[in-house]
């Protein structure tokens, strides 16, 4: 058995907008570079061991713990999308209403969460003048507010884009595909944000045996949540939290 002992970090990460309001309340297990280290000993003498009949469970048992481990990099306690206004139109609903709306939800949010140590990230919003922004904007600062008494920290939208799973999902692919599709290479951009960050969760969840995450919310819905997780997951990767100490002591 492996014997790192876990360290844990907890996120409750937002994708702000009043319509798709996404959430994802997640721990990661941030010794997971650790545990998997940890299996190469095992993983080598299994191999090794291969070809006799008696070993073959071996290494299959050290499968199964790669799998166990690495779904357990990832534990969602809860995630969603939610239309704040109950499906009436922005231009319908006044600020004092949609915050009402937000406080209901938040309330209620809280209340089912787990009571255990979470920062707080908050995507931030880019400023354009366009009413479902500057809606938006709204929204972040409320949530800012709302948790005031935890770590709160905004995420630049484009974090979670510089993450590259897989050679397909590099970012560069998906713009190079969008530039031909809009009038500007701005539209492009965002549209290339948006289907590279639900691509790459999907494809993260399908890993990590998490598919009933995105399978809980319509398909319309994937990239919204998709980026309340990936930012996230960009935070813990580009703050050293995965350093493994096998490398550091290596």
């Amino acid at each position: 058995m492996c014997n790192v002992k876990s360290i844990m970090a907890t996120y409750l990460s937002f994708d702000c907008a009043n319509k798709s309001l996404a959430w994802s309340h997640i721990t990661f297990d941030t010794d997971i570079l650790n545990k998997l280290a940890a299996l190469f000993p095992s993983l080598q003498d299994a191999v090794n061991k291969f070809t006799h009949q008696d070993n073959n469970l071996l290494l299959l048992g050290i499968i199964g713990r790669f799998r166990s481990i690495m779904s357990g990099f990832i534990r969602y306690h809860s995630s969603g999308v939610v239309d704040l206004l109950d499906g009436a139109l922005l231009r319908d609903v006044d600020e004092t209403a949609r915050t009402v709306a937000l406080h209901n939800f938040l309330t209620q949010l809280d209340g089912r969460s787990p009571n255990i140590d979470t920062d707080v990230l908050i995507e931030r919003q880019n400023n354009i003048g366009a009413m479902t922004n500057r809606a938006s904007t709204i929204v972040s600062a409320q949530l800012a507010y709302h948790y005031v008494s935890r770590d709160v920290l905004y995420v630049n939208p484009s974090l979670k884009n510089k993450l590259t799973l897989a050679p397909h999902l590099d970012i560069c692919e998906y713009v190079a595909r969008e530039l031909p599709r809009h009038k500007n290479a701005s539209d492009a951009r965002y549209a290339a944000n948006k289907k590279q960050s639900r691509d790459t969760f999907v494809y993260m969840c399908d890993l990590l045996g998490h598919s009933y995450v995105y399978e809980s919310v319509s398909r319309t819905y994937w990239d919204d949540l998709a980026d309340s997780t990936m930012q996230a997951v960009a935070i813990v990767r580009g703050s050293n939290l995965l350093v493994s100490s096998f490398l550091v002591n290596g």
